[in-house]
C-alpha cells in the first residue's frame, strides 16, 4: 500500500503531519507489534507529527536502535525508531516542520524504515487510526 497525503489534508484545529513523506506500510499495528512500520528511502527526513518537547533520545544497538520520544503536551507521546541519525536533543522544543532525524535501519531492523508508535493518556494506540481520524474529519468538513 502506497500512501501519500498532502499536509493540508490531515490538519484540523490541531496541527499534525505524517512523520515521513514517501513511504509504504510494511508492518501494521497489532498486539505483538504496537506501532506501524513505514518503509522508505534511507536518509529521508523524519518529522515530528505535532508540536512538543523531545523527552528522550536513545542510541541503542538493539531493539529500536536510534530512537526519539516526543511529548506533545496534551497526553500524547510519539516514538520514532530505527533512525540512521538523530537531529535533536532532549528537552528541545519541536514543531511539525522540525526534522528530528533521518530514516534508517538501526537496531533490530530488516531494512530502512521508521517504526512509529503513539501513546494517548499512557495507552498505545494504532497510529493509522490516529491519522485516519484527522483525515476523516478534514474530508467531512469540506462537504
Amino acid at each position: 500500500v502506497q500512501i501519500q497525503l498532502l499536509e493540508e489534508d490531515i490538519k484540523t484545529e490541531k496541527t499534525v503531519r505524517l512523520p515521513v513523506e514517501n513511504f509504504r506500510i510494511t508492518q501494521s499495528y497489532h498486539i505483538f507489534h504496537p506501532g506501524i512500520d513505514l518503509a522508505g528511502t534511507m536518509g529521508s527526513p523524519i518529522y515530528t507529527v505535532a508540536e512538543g518537547t523531545v523527552e528522550s533520545v536513545v542510541n541503542d544497538k538493539w531493539a529500536f536502535g536510534k530512537h526519539i520520544i516526543i511529548d506533545h503536551d496534551n497526553g500524547m507521546k510519539s516514538l520514532y525508531a530505527h533512525l540512521s541519525k538523530i537531529e535533536v536533543k532532549e528537552g528541545e522544543r519541536v514543531n511539525k516542520d522540525s526534522v528530528i532525524g533521518l530514516l534508517g535501519s538501526s537496531g533490530l531492523s530488516t531494512g530502512p524504515h521508521l517504526h512509529f508508535q503513539i501513546w494517548e493518556s499512557g495507552n498505545l494506540v494504532n497510529p493509522r487510526t490516529f491519522f485516519e481520524g484527522y483525515l476523516s474529519q478534514k474530508l467531512a468538513s469540506t462537504r
